[in-house]
């Protein structure tokens, strides 16, 4: 998928981050936080912290200390799960009570194109529902005890809701510490989702502000992903933002492509999960999962465990056929070569060999050094019995020949014994024995990293 460039929507709005971690049963590796930057514990977090950019900034300064983040993360492959969720404070001074139902009004129209900006964890979320299309601002400023002010944020904090947009600390007293809270946006490491999402909900929030919504309700009024992109480019062209909506609801949605599928296999050659997938082919967590389930539907990858995947192995690759032959040669040749040795002494075969190069003329030669590849055995005279001193003579049946075996017979039966060679899929390095499965690993389904 294409790359973006970041929005460059300027407000002035100070922005507080909350960026919630769980790596779910997998291993929680914390970063060294950059400036800027404080984690905490969380209640609802079972295995992670959560990292706040504390004191809040103005969002147009708030892309360096995103970009510190990003890196700081990726350098400890920090782990996401799908329990993490990510909060954006937005500065909300100078909003009304009649903004604030705007400001719901449009997120709860285009409710369904933005739950495809965010992961499959993040829609109808316990802890951030999706407001009721008859909400009224009667029963908004009721919900949230708006018109009862509160001496703190702590005292504010009394009326919060579980919602997509917690609206308590816009009860504040002190209309500077006022505040809405967007808890719907899914966790993520990369700054481009995490400033990305920031700048749009800011710009929510002073489009709240603007008449925009209703002229837009009285005309188009689609509640599509095209209307909110034509209704965000209406009111900021130049920003970027309408750019960033649609780029990240198609990277939330990408479908599994056979290249992709293809780079997948390449990275199972061991057991690995949905974490290690999306760090190395550097795509969300949902995509994924959804291009390792593809390879299993079609067969070229297994999966080990519940949330383990390791590249499939066919037995008679092309490549491996070859090498399988030369096996069956050599071994035709030792099996051949077997009738003349025995465990202790010598056969009358070879007695009878050796009187005869006794009785040969002796003759210097060079030495004939040994070829690379087993040879066929020479025959060699087997004189009578009589005629081998020290041999008593007997009567004997005359040995039936062996039937030579062939190479493919050879691959057969250690097909049926389970000793074949497996080879692996596009001239990979051949399977060793199955690995112990690592520790469970908790996908995080339809996040993102």
């Amino acid at each position: 998928m294409e790359t973006i460039d970041f929005p460059t929507y300027q407000s002035t709005r100070l922005v507080g981050l909350e960026l919630e971690f769980d790596a779910g049963r997998t291993t929680f590796t914390p970063p060294i936080l950059p400036a800027g930057w404080v984690g905490h514990s969380d209640g609802s977090l079972r295995n992670g912290q959560e990292y706040v950019l504390e004191p809040a900034v103005p969002l147009s300064l708030a892309l360096p200390y995103i970009r510190a983040f990003d890196d700081a993360v990726t350098r400890a492959k920090t782990n996401v799960s799908k329990s993490g969720g990510y909060h954006v404070h937005v500065q909300a001074h100078d909003l009304t009570h009649d903004h604030l139902f705007r400001l719901v009004q449009i997120y709860t129209h285009f409710q369904r194109t933005i739950n495809g900006l965010v992961g499959a964890s993040r829609r109808n979320n316990t802890f951030c529902p999706p407001y009721d299309g008859s909400i009224t601002k009667e029963r908004l400023v009721e919900m949230f005890s708006l018109h009862r002010p509160a001496a703190s944020r702590g005292a504010a904090k009394g009326s919060r809701q579980y919602s997509v947009i917690n609206l308590a600390m816009c009860r504040c007293a002190n209309v500077m510490e006022r505040s809405a809270e967007f808890r719907q946006g899914s966790t993520s490491r990369k700054a481009i989702n995490v400033f990305g999402w920031a700048s749009f909900v800011t710009c929510l929030v002073d489009l709240a502000q603007t008449d925009l919504f209703h002229e837009y309700m009285s005309g188009d009024g689609r509640a599509s992903l095209v209307g909110l992109a034509k209704l965000l480019h209406q009111f900021s062209p130049a920003s970027g933002i309408s750019q960033w909506v649609k780029w990240r609801h198609e990277y939330m949605n990408e479908d599994a492509t056979p290249e992709l599928i293809e780079r997948v296999i390449r990275e199972l050659r061991d057991p690995h999960g949905i974490f290690h997938i999306s760090r190395q082919l550097n795509i969300n967590l949902a995509l994924a999962k959804k291009t390792a389930e593809a390879a299993v539907a079609a067969g070229r990858v297994q999966r080990v465990e519940e949330s383990y995947y390791r590249a499939a192995y066919r037995t008679w690759a092309a490549a491996d056929l070859s090498e399988l032959e030369r096996e069956g040669v050599t071994r035709e040749a030792a099996a051949a070569l077997q009738p003349h040795l025995a465990p202790t002494g010598v056969t009358r075969e070879v007695a009878t060999a050796l009187q005869t190069v006794q009785e040969a003329p002796v003759q210097v030669v060079a030495p004939v050094p040994a070829p690379a590849v087993p040879v066929a055995p020479v025959a060699l005279p087997v004189p009578s019995v009589a005629d081998v001193p020290g041999v008593a003579p007997r009567l004997t049946r005359p040995r039936r020949p062996r039937r030579p075996r062939s190479a493919r017979g050879i691959v057969a039966d250690l097909v049926q014994h389970e000793t074949v060679y497996h080879g692996p899929i596009d001239g990979l390095p051949p399977a060793h024995p199955e690995p112990a499965p690592p520790p469970q690993e908790m996908p995080g389904e339809g996040e993102e990293i």
